[in-house]
């Protein structure tokens, strides 16, 4: 992604062409998409396979000025376990995007960066998903993103969350952050990104284990987002639906069951039994 499709190709070509019924090391991969590109992939590949962790990368001050946006950017560490620990460093290769307006990349390296980008509006950090980072936005800037969100694309909305979740269970956002974008997302979202709802809402449902009350109060929330979605699906499979939609019924039905639905749990136990006398059950 950071190189283009044009360079990378042009490497890969040299490189096969070079090394024709030869050994190789990566390196050789990495110099000859490096020599077409212009640009410091070798020492990109080094920082993400020859040490461990994953970078973290903060936006630290945006601005905006005769119809672009400008970012300024931090690299850290993210970590689950020691969020203060000394950051390692990466040279991180960063897409953003500005909803309503243009798409711009750069490279973080030495722990900084900044990027200017045309429009005004909310950014996505790590648009399309190609960076092996997480992102933490700030809540403002984390404010626009949900009020944007039914916009994004269904890639993006899927690592916008998957994104806030892990920052959340980390301490570095609020965790309910992920419920907010569950508000925002519209029923006819595409299958995996509701697919990834039921699955993170199961999960929270698990970290009420013990808590009878608080759990109920949840389950309330998450059962009345969550039985629209599966009404639309519904039981039997449709004629040539798509395969993520069958992953999505099932999916619901999971979390629907495990969060204990009466009308899921009393067809499923109707389905079990019926499987004995109906072979089409």
């Amino acid at each position: 992604s950071y190189v283009g499709p044009d360079a990378w190709r042009a490497g890969v070509r040299t490189y096969m062409k070079k090394h024709a019924h030869g050994n190789t090391v990566s390196d050789d991969l990495w110099r000859e998409i490096e020599a077409a590109a212009g640009k410091p992939i070798t020492g990109i590949a080094h920082d993400f396979t020859l040490q461990p962790g994953v970078p973290l990368i903060t936006i630290a001050d945006q601005t905006c000025a005769a119809g672009k946006t400008t970012l300024s950017l931090i690299q850290g560490e993210f970590s689950k376990d020691a969020p203060d620990k000394a950051p390692l460093t990466w040279r991180v290769p960063v897409t953003v995007k500005a909803l309503g307006g243009g798409e711009a990349k750069t490279l973080v390296t030495g722990g900084k960066g900044s990027v200017t980008v045309d429009g005004c509006g909310p950014v996505i950090v790590n648009a399309g998903q190609a960076g092996y980072f997480r992102t933490l936005y700030g809540p403002t800037r984390f404010a626009g993103v949900v009020q944007n969100f039914a916009k994004l694309p269904a890639l993006d909305q899927i690592g916008v969350m998957s994104n806030t979740w892990s920052m959340g269970l980390s301490g570095y956002q609020p965790a309910t952050d992920f419920l907010d974008l569950v508000s925002a997302t519209p029923a006819n979202a595409d299958s995996q990104v509701l697919a990834e709802i039921a699955d993170v809402l199961s999960s929270i449902d698990g970290y009420y284990e013990g808590m009878p009350a608080e759990r109920a109060a949840f389950r309330k929330v998450a059962l009345a987002r969550l039985n629209p979605l599966f009404t639309a699906v519904g039981w039997t499979p449709k004629a040539g639906e798509p395969d993520t939609t069958a992953i999505l019924r099932g999916e619901l039905i999971a979390a629907l069951g495990g969060m204990g639905d009466a009308a899921v749990v009393a067809e499923a136990n109707r389905r079990f039994a019926a499987d004995k006398t109906d072979p089409a059950a």
